[in-house]
Parts: C-alpha cells; structure tokens; sequence
C-alpha cells in the first residue's frame, strides 16, 4: 500500500470495521498514536445534507469503505527506521 496525505490504508484479508478499532486500541497500548480516517465518505458529513439532492451518499461503496475502515498510522517526517520497525512489528503481532 502507498501512504496518502498523511494516512496510511490497510485492507488485510477479513479486515472489518471492529477490526480496525481493536488495532487502533492495540496500537495505542503499545505507545503508538493511529486514529480513523477523518474524511472517508464525506457525504455522511451532516455540513452536507444541504447538497443531499445532488450527492447520493448511499452509492459511494469506495467512499464507504475508506469511511469504515480506513486508519491514520503515524508517517510524518519525523518518524525514524527505528519507530517503522516497531509499528511493523506490532501489526505483524496483531494479525498473528
């Protein structure tokens, strides 16, 4: 997977909405900050009932998935080999 404006997608085999919230839990227990992707389907976003007419936020299956499962994992410019290491090695732990 290539990272996106700050996020990173993960989309492991049987990987379902609970899933990422219990990597996120995992992750946060182990000294490593991820959260929800913020942006996902953005027309769930109440700001846009206004445009409700125009925009069918049921039909955006690719919005959707990015909404329920995407994930922020940590890849600023300040993140050194060592913290790579030790995310790979806690996500290669959860999926064991």
């Amino acid at each position: 997977a290539s990272p996106f404006a700050f996020g990173f997608y993960l989309n492991p085999k049987n990987y379902t909405k609970t899933t990422r919230n219990h990597i996120i839990k995992y992750l946060k227990e182990n000294g490593i900050e991820s959260r929800n992707l913020v942006a996902g389907n953005l027309a769930k976003n109440p700001v846009f009932e206004t445009y409700a007419d125009k925009i069918k936020k049921d039909n955006l299956p690719n919005a959707d998935i990015l909404h329920d499962l995407g994930m922020y994992l940590p890849i600023h410019q300040g993140i050194t080999k060592d913290d790579v290491y030790s995310m790979t090695y806690f996500l290669e732990e959860f999926f064991q």
